[in-house]
Parts: C-alpha cells; structure tokens; sequence
C-alpha cells in the first residue's frame, strides 16, 4: 500500500489502493480525518484480483495535513495512520495570459536576446513551464 505524502489537491480526487492478498480473510475499513479533525468520505471499491486489491478514493475538502487510518479485520495496518499533505486547489493555466515581444510572429533576430512574460496571478497554485521549439518542431 502507498499513500503518497504529497501532490494532492483540494477538489481533486486522491487515490490509493489496499491489497490483502497475504492477509487472510477480512474487510478493509479506511478513515479519512481533515485537519479540522473532521471524518471526509472514502470511496472504498473491490476489484476482485489476484492481489484482492481495494481501491480508495477520497476527495480531499481543505488544505493541509490529513489523518487516514487504514484498518484490516478491525486492525490498523502497518504504518497507519498515513499523513498526506493535501495543496490548494490546483491551478488553472486557461487564466494564464503570456505576452511581449518575445512571442510576435515576426521581428525576433537569431542569437539576439528577446523576452516574454507570463502573467499567473489569477490561476491558482503551480509552476509555469515553457517549452522552446524551432520551426522544425525541436
């Protein structure tokens, strides 16, 4: 089993899974506490594998650290509870604009600096990537 401790967001669904294959007979039952303390939902389905896998999904409310306790037959599994770290909302990169010289269609010398810049400060958290690629699409 692997809850990763961080890249989940609010609003987006975080998943992880539970396998009882080596386990013996028994269900799983999984908590999912917010920081204010309070219980969130768990989706919780059976994919009837050879690994008797769970799949687990819950859909993370508020930013900041949460509890998930993981039980099996009643039992905490080993290294519950799990505390991933859940982010702001993802950012949305349809509110990015980008404009300068830099992107005019003509105008740009060869091996003359030139810029651009990318206004974010109305889409969320995240990273802005540029990607640089010559006319033959390299």
């Amino acid at each position: 089993m692997c809850i990763e401790p961080n890249g989940n967001h609010v609003d987006t669904p975080a998943k992880f899974h539970v396998e009882i294959f080596a386990a013996g007979k028994g269900n799983i039952d999984v908590i999912i506490i917010n920081p204010k303390g309070q219980r969130e939902k768990c989706d919780v389905d059976f994919r009837n594998d050879k690994n008797q896998t769970y799949d687990c999904t819950y859909y993370p409310t508020m930013e900041g650290q949460y509890k998930i306790i993981v039980k099996f037959a009643g039992q905490e599994v080993p290294k519950s509870p799990f505390s991933p770290y859940v982010e702001g909302k993802a950012g949305d990169a349809s509110k990015c604009r980008a404009h300068g010289p830099g992107l005019e269609s003509n105008g740009v010398m060869v091996d003359k600096p030139i810029w651009f810049e990318i206004d974010a400060a109305d889409a969320g958290n995240g990273l802005a990537e540029v990607v640089l690629v010559d006319p033959r699409s390299r």
